[in-house]
């Protein structure tokens, strides 16, 4: 397991988790699988990307989860050692 820093969501996925029925639980049930670095509906090569970035500590980690409202993403940037992980839409990129 790794660490994602400090999180944040998009303030349309934090509506959505107001609005929508189930998609609270779909959005922590991914993010706890993005801890575990199951990288969900990522590609085969951003897999192997998303594991060397956790190894090297430097590079960006982008993994994709299917959920009853779409896609979402969960990105983790790290800026001057400090990881900052952020759950969105595509749209919200």
């Amino acid at each position: 397991m790794f660490k994602p820093g400090y999180t944040v969501m998009t303030r349309s996925i934090a509506s959505t988790m107001d609005e929508a029925r189930g998609f609270r639980g779909e959005v922590m049930r991914a993010f706890n699988r993005y801890k575990r670095m199951d990288w969900g509906d990522t590609s085969p090569d951003s897999k192997v990307q998303n594991d060397e970035a956790v190894e090297n500590g430097e590079d960006r980690i982008l993994a994709v989860y299917t959920t009853n409202q779409g896609k979402i993403w969960i990105i983790t940037d790290r800026e001057d050692n400090a990881p900052h992980t952020t759950i969105m839409f595509p749209s919200d990129y």
